[in-house]
């Protein structure tokens, strides 16, 4: 594939753009941004810019899409499963300790090892042992993984998150936050790929969603206790030791 600054053409292009169209220069010119671990013509692998766990990436496809309610399984279908087998490459080579993980998309040189485009010839091949947990549950939670997509994402175009359940990292400091990865506000990849599949199309309920993020108790994602508040929630995980599942 040659390398594409542009997305294709579609979609609504925001001719005035806010905080919330930050993603956008991601797939417009992937090349230029340090923060950018791999790109072909259909994905970017960004590393997220306030990431809430150990390891938080950003998996976006370069066609304009803002909402789950736009995906078409004709349409769309492929290009959710080219997501989930980029997010199962990164999961592996994050769990293998890789310093700079690429998802599969060959790096360069030192300088340029979060930029390269990827490449026919050199592309990490997709096995089904690259693919997806070895075991359902983790009892270390940076190596269990969730994968999926927030039901009312603040930000535009559309992004797979690809974090590791352990959660722990500064930008995880409110209850909306932690709710919004830990609630049924995080839709799973395989759910929203099984739902196109079987009613052709993605529905959410903004309102009931908002309201489960907004009013959800702080509840502890590995033994389900609830929790009073955040500082107690941090002391909490810094000791509990029940199993923490793969959401993916």
């Amino acid at each position: 594939m040659g390398m594409m600054l542009f997305p294709p053409s579609g979609g609504h292009w925001p001719t005035r753009r806010t905080w919330r169209h930050a993603l956008l220069r991601y797939i417009e010119n992937p090349a230029a941004w340090p923060e950018v671990c791999g790109y072909d013509d259909d994905l970017v692998v960004v590393r997220d810019a306030y990431p809430r766990a150990r390891h938080h990436y950003l998996i976006l496809p370069r066609v304009r899409l803002d909402r789950l309610s736009e995906l078409e399984p004709s349409t769309h279908g492929a290009l959710l499963a080219a997501m989930r087998d980029r997010a199962h490459v990164l999961i592996r080579q994050l769990r293998a300790g890789e310093a700079s993980p690429d998802a599969g998309m060959p790096m360069g040189p030192p300088r340029e090892a979060c930029n390269a485009p990827l490449t026919t010839s050199a592309a990490t091949s997709v096995t089904a042992a690259s693919r997806g947990p070895a075991t359902p549950v983790e009892t270390d939670a940076t190596q269990a993984f969730a994968v999926g997509f927030h039901a009312v994402p603040s930000m535009a175009q559309l992004h797979l998150h690809v974090v590791s359940r352990d959660y722990a990292a500064r930008a995880m400091r409110s209850r909306l936050r932690w709710n919004a990865f830990t609630t049924a506000y995080f839709l799973p990849l395989s759910a929203v790929q099984s739902e196109l599949h079987a009613t052709g199309r993605i529905t959410i309920d903004d309102v009931a969603m908002r309201k489960i993020v907004d009013e959800a108790p702080i509840r502890c994602h590995r033994c389900h206790s609830v929790i009073d508040n955040m500082a107690q929630l941090q002391q909490h995980l810094a000791a509990c030791t029940a199993p923490v599942d793969n959401l993916m």
